[in-house]
């Protein structure tokens, strides 16, 4: 089954193209970008309420996944991140193939795989 990855804001957009998706055989992995704003309770209380009309109508052929909630401030976080990363890469003269990944249970980042160095930092 193909996975469909999507932003869900219970809008009316993204709920229409997930009202679409669920009459496809597809798994439908839905992302919500949680903000500093009054309106995320009814928000996510829409989503809720329209995922289990979806899953309760025979013409629903999709596979809901678990919705995944993520903050806007570690999008912030993260480009923060990126722009430390290709600081790094120009200082050090790392390879394009440079890659980073960030260990979230002690706050550890890493900038790996340059072809002859690994270097290390905590955030």
């Amino acid at each position: 089954m193909h996975r469909v990855d999507i932003l869900w804001t219970g809008g009316f957009d993204s709920t229409y193209r997930i009202c679409e998706l669920s009459l496809l055989e597809v798994e439908i992995q839905p992302y919500y970008m949680k903000a500093r704003k009054k309106s995320v309770p009814n928000e996510l209380q829409a989503i809720k309420a329209i995922r289990e009309h979806l899953e309760e109508r025979e013409s629903t052929k999709c596979r809901f996944l678990p919705i995944i909630v993520f903050n806007q401030e570690e999008i912030m976080q993260t480009k923060i991140l990126a722009l430390r990363i290709k600081k790094y890469v120009k200082k050090f003269q790392l390879a394009a193939s440079t890659s980073c990944c960030q260990d979230t249970l002690n706050n550890t980042i890493l900038v790996l795989r340059s072809e002859s160095s690994i270097i290390r930092w905590e955030n």
